[in-house]
């Protein structure tokens, strides 16, 4: 008797981007498209402009976004970080070194939030921190993309200053 590999049916998103298509995995269907329209309606808010102005005046500010608080410190020397406890994350002046960063720094936190195992469990070993990190990196780089073709006409007028 033959065995048989489980289905290992994979699903992707596509675009169409100057004449060719571009096909991103996903591993979470489900919890990767909520990421990316959280991700969206993130970046379409009045409070995510408000937070970009603050950034832009080199204040510290925070918004509650969809049930996420979002810190801007423009002085601290990364991208982000993730606050578990308060649901929501911290946007450093990196973030903003272009909308690509930004956008992929929003999808990485958002992606941290929804997956994380060590928030479900409080335990936190560098094995399980490099591979939640490494995974949120992935998600964050391939959406990007997806991101950015769908937003990139209206988004962000902050970095055409």
């Amino acid at each position: 008797m033959q065995k048989r590999q489980a289905n290992s049916l994979a699903f992707y998103f596509a675009i169409f981007s100057n004449g060719i298509f571009l096909f991103f995995p996903l591993r979470n269907v489900h919890i990767e498209q909520k990421i990316i329209q959280e991700a969206k309606l993130v970046l379409k808010s009045k409070q995510f402009k408000a937070l970009c102005d603050a950034f832009s005046k080199g204040i510290p500010y925070t918004e509650i976004i969809n049930r996420r608080t979002i810190q801007v410190e423009p002085e601290l020397p990364f991208s982000g970080m993730t606050l578990f406890k308060e649901n929501g994350f911290l946007l450093g002046k990196e973030a903003f070194v272009s909308k690509e960063e930004l956008i992929k720094t929003l999808l990485h936190e958002i992606y941290r939030l929804e997956t994380s195992t060590i928030r479900k469990t409080g335990k936190a070993t560098q094995q399980e921190i490099i591979k939640e990190t490494k995974a949120a990196s992935e998600f964050a780089e391939s959406a990007s993309v997806l991101l950015l073709e769908e937003i990139n006409a209206r988004i962000l007028d902050f970095f055409s200053n």
